[in-house]
């Protein structure tokens, strides 16, 4: 799973307002802090089972940490997630700027969306 600059810079965040090193979050975790460091400058595309232990730690949904937001008045999901965005883009490419969906349908997509989401917390 991959998540771009954003994550990287999530991650560095929270681990300075922690006050932890890099070194002492990737024994935590069980990871290289070569892997930690890379991560943060975004270089790096962390794995979910490494989200997830990141999320743990820092006591922050997956959701959170990977800035995946879902605002049901427009009923749209956004996030700075690099995949995320290249996925939408070609999903859209696909499927051209036609409404595919009629407005139960997306309101079902948008429910499986947050399910996904929280089983992630």
């Amino acid at each position: 799973m991959g998540e771009g600059g954003n994550f990287g810079k999530k991650l560095k965040k929270l681990r300075e307002e922690s006050s932890l090193t890099q070194n002492e979050i990737a024994t935590k975790l069980g990871i290289s802090r070569s892997a930690l460091n890379q991560y943060e400058k975004g270089v790096r595309k962390a794995p979910l089972n490494i989200i997830m232990k990141f999320s743990e730690l820092f006591r922050v949904s997956v959701d959170e940490l990977l800035d995946i937001n879902i605002d049901e008045t427009k009923r749209t999901l956004t996030t700075d997630d690099t995949i995320f965005i290249n996925q939408q883009k070609k999903w859209q490419k696909s499927i051209g700027n036609e409404n595919h969906f009629t407005d139960e349908e997306v309101d079902q997509l948008i429910d499986y969306a947050k399910y996904l989401i929280s089983k992630r917390k």
